[in-house]
């Protein structure tokens, strides 16, 4: 019965620390997304300059710790294509040009179970790839009488003459 009992707990534990190692994995993976999201939006011309490197890691951090990432226990590089680690790296150096950043970021997972085995921790990375894109946005605005015909019966603008005035 004993037996049964170890045998037991060791499937428990193992489900449990999985599901820790998995439910770590997607959280980073989030936040890796979300920081390379609000660094890509301070992507601005002149990417050579420390002024804009500095904005753009600030802003990585900032969104890796609002989305609780302990920023003691992890290590979060950020890349454009002027500061890459592999020069003219095609993650994030295109031609033609493209704003392109990169967080790639790694930490530690603890586990509950595991470590009974001597496994107490497993490492963790996520990657990801935002574009600080440009938007052209178009605004039409028709004051011409055809718009007026859409007015209730007794408006003053279904009659063209006030629209005129």
């Amino acid at each position: 019965m004993p037996q049964r009992l170890f045998g037991l707990l060791a499937f428990i534990g193992l489900a449990v620390d999985f599901g820790i190692f998995l439910i770590g994995t997607e959280h980073l993976k989030r936040a890796v997304d979300s920081a390379a999201l609000a660094a890509a939006t301070q992507y601005r011309s002149g990417i050579d300059s420390v002024q804009v490197r500095t904005q753009i890691q600030n802003s990585a951090n900032e969104f890796l710790r609002l989305n609780g990432v302990d920023l003691t226990n992890i290590t979060a590089i950020v890349e454009t294509c002027p500061t890459a680690l592999i020069p003219n790296d095609p993650g994030v150096c295109t031609t033609p040009p493209r704003k392109l950043v990169r967080i790639t970021a790694s930490a530690n997972v603890s586990f509950v179970f595991l470590p009974i085995v001597g496994i107490k921790t497993a490492t963790i990375s996520a990657s990801s790839i935002a574009e600080a894109a440009p938007m052209d946005v178009v605004l039409v605005i028709d004051i011409s009488e055809s718009m007026t015909y859409d007015q209730p019966t007794g408006n003053n603008l279904r009659d063209p003459s006030v629209c005129n005035r």
